[in-house]
């Protein structure tokens, strides 16, 4: 049995982040908001194996711990430019 693919996304702040999943058709799988420690991101992900889910995180200034903690963690992460005007042609 396949498991479904995820994709995550964090919105880093200082003293907490703000994490969402979704799949592959959009819905939303879970969103919260917790403490920006490598614990609450194992609590947040829990259940999603690291080769299910690959996270976004917008590589504003305070972008480098969460990057730190999803790597760490076995978690493919891509940085999103904030800037970026680039729209995806469908």
């Amino acid at each position: 049995m396949d498991m479904e693919k995820l994709y995550g996304g964090i919105d880093t702040h200082k003293e907490n982040f703000v994490g969402y999943s979704m799949d592959e058709e959009g819905r939303l799988v879970r969103e919260h908001s917790f403490p920006a420690t490598k614990e609450a991101v194992e609590k947040f992900t829990t259940g999603i194996p690291n080769s299910q889910m690959t996270v976004a995180i917008e590589a504003c200034g305070i972008w480098r711990g969460a990057y730190n903690i999803f790597r760490e963690l076995g978690y493919v992460v891509k940085l999103a430019n904030p800037n970026s005007k680039q729209r995806e042609e469908q």
